[in-house]
């Protein structure tokens, strides 16, 4: 679930939706995953699997990927992760080089997704995805999610 789009904007091109990172502009898109509450192994990971399109022909650039837990409630109040240091970096490296109007399935490192255990993604937790594109870097044309998902292994 789309949360927040920071200087990313809605596209089309040729009836194909995307969001589109603007070059020369530091932009960011908030995405929110329930993760199910019953239904998952004893031993889990998750990742990202990112569908990127490239307007321009050339490599894409890195992209920061951040992730941040809010664990399951419960009947006991806790306090809200609200401040970047909850922020967790996770391995996302879409360094490909595409010709104008390609795309690429990218992948993120694994996390891990370990049911019941404390300090880990658990089933019923939210997990808060930050995708940030620089202002700095290389890439001169604009740049698109197609599609955003979480894999578990």
């Amino acid at each position: 679930q789309i949360v927040r789009l920071d200087d990313v904007v809605e596209r089309y091109y040729d009836e194909v939706p995307y969001l589109g990172f603007l070059a020369g502009r530091t932009s960011s898109v908030r995405l929110r995953f329930h993760i199910p509450p019953i239904g998952l192994s004893a031993i889990q990971q998750m990742k990202l699997r990112v569908a990127i399109l490239g307007r321009f022909a050339d490599t894409l650039p890195d992209l920061t990927v951040t992730y941040r837990k809010i664990i399951r409630g419960t009947a006991t109040p806790a306090d809200l992760p609200t401040t970047a240091l909850n922020e967790v970096a996770l391995g996302f490296n879409p360094a490909i080089a595409v010709g104008a109007n390609q795309y690429v399935e990218v992948e993120s490192d694994l996390f891990p997704v370990v049911p019941g255990t404390e300090g880990y993604i658990v089933g019923g937790d939210t997990i808060l995805i930050t995708i940030t594109r620089s202002a700095g870097d290389a890439y001169t044309g604009e740049l698109g999610l197609l599609r955003v998902g979480a894999v578990f292994n």
